[in-house]
């Protein structure tokens, strides 16, 4: 019938220009893909406009045949391949105003276009998502966020969330297994730390990741990164978010834990003594990890390198996760060594942001004194007495407050 329908197809432009437009080719039969690439070869001209539009992943997970069909086509230019760009942030906040019908806030706007990075299918479900939950509400006479309403803002519709398992499901099982660690390993990524996370050896990781990477559809290539100790492998992030969350959301606690652990400690090595420039990534993998002391001690190094940017409340901020993370541990001695480090740090940053007369200060100090003694730590005694002299005898402080430097000393 293939002939039939070109000779038809001429009939029909004879006298008019005819446009063809068929949508979802990715869900196209074979004798329809066989249909085109004949039209699209016939010698004769014809006044006819074969448009279609399709997915790429769906025909890569599928190994559909439309996706030789066009790349030969185009390889003897009988086809041209438009590749349609992500929505700019201008583009959405538009796209909010006529679905909405109104004003859209910049909060909201700004959120939804970071959820989708302008991805349209992903746009039109997230937002109907948000309507739908009644997270977007009109306020003072512009659309905006509900207050509080984070969590069904991290959440994926159902049907979208069905739609990405699906893509994923597709693939080989060793390509799927090694995005599942990258999505581990974060949204930015090296074959190195994936190979830790899989077993799987390096130059496989290399070889899956580089493919799918030319594939432009669930990764990007965006180059090479060395490792302190040597270790050279290619760099690569997810082409969008919502990937890595449907990959990290079906892991199992164990496994996950397990992977993050893996990671953390190849990455730790890798970085040898320079890990602390990347602490608040060891931090995600060893809290996740269950490696509790590893975790307290890169929270410290955050805080540190907060407090070398004089960016003392982010200092301050991580050194307090440090510690109510080190509160759920049992108490042992490096526990308490660890909570002393980091009581100190506290109490020094404190006085530098909040004065003297702070009563978290004192409390700081006073704490740091308790576990010096417990720990026997005389090497922090000079440091902690005179931290808590410089509270205890503040002209600015209160009586209360000189009697808690005065039981320190």
């Amino acid at each position: 019938m293939l002939r039939e329908i070109a000779d038809a197809l001429d009939v029909l432009t004879a006298e008019t220009p005819l446009v063809v437009v068929l949508e979802d080719l990715q869900w196209s039969d074979c004798p329809t893909v066989e249909a085109l690439a004949y039209v699209a070869q016939r010698r004769a001209p014809a006044r006819l406009l074969v448009l279609g539009t399709y997915r790429p992943v769906d025909t890569v997970t599928q190994q559909h045949p439309l996706r030789r069909m066009v790349q030969d086509l185009c390889g003897r230019g009988q086809a041209m391949e438009l590749r349609l760009e992500l929505l700019t942030s201008e583009d959405v906040m538009a796209y909010l105003t006529e679905r909405l019908g109104g004003v859209v806030s910049t909060r909201l706007g700004a959120v939804v276009y970071e959820r989708t990075e302008g991805n349209a299918l992903f746009l039109v479900n997230i937002v109907e998502h948000l309507v739908g939950q009644g997270v977007v509400v009109c306020r003072a006479g512009q659309w905006t966020l509900r207050d509080g309403a984070e969590a069904k803002v991290a959440s994926l519709p159902e049907g979208l969330r069905q739609l990405l398992v699906q893509r994923l499901e597709d693939l080989p099982t060793e390509e799927r297994r090694v995005l599942e660690a990258a999505s581990v390993a974060g949204k930015q990524f090296t074959a190195a730390a994936v190979a830790a996370g899989t077993h799987y050896p390096l130059e496989d990781v290399e070889a899956r990741c580089e493919a799918l990477a030319a594939q432009q559809h669930f990764l990007d290539d965006i180059g090479l990164r060395e490792w302190p100790d040597g270790t050279r492998s290619g760099r690569y992030q997810f082409t969008h978010a919502l990937y890595r969350q449907v990959l990290y959301e079906g892991l199992g606690t164990v496994r996950c834990q397990h992977m993050h652990r893996r990671i953390g400690l190849r990455l730790e090595a890798g970085y040898g003594a320079q890990a602390g420039e990347i602490a608040a990534r060891l931090v995600v993998h060893f809290e996740r990890g269950g490696e509790i002391p590893r975790a307290v001690h890169y929270w410290q190094h955050v805080g540190d390198n907060a407090a070398r940017r004089n960016v003392h409340a982010e200092a301050i901020a991580a050194l307090k996760k440090g510690l109510a993370l080190l509160a759920t541990v049992p108490e042992s001695p490096e526990q308490t060594r660890q909570e002393l480090a980091l009581q100190l740090v506290v109490g020094e940053l404190l006085r530098a942001t909040q004065g003297l007369s702070s009563p978290e200060v004192a409390a700081a100090y006073t704490r740091a004194y308790t576990l010096c003694q417990r720990a026997g730590e005389t090497s922090q005694l000079a440091r902690i007495l005179w931290g808590a002299f410089t509270v205890s005898y503040d002209p600015g402080t209160v009586g209360d407050r000189r009697r808690v430097g005065a039981t320190a000393l």
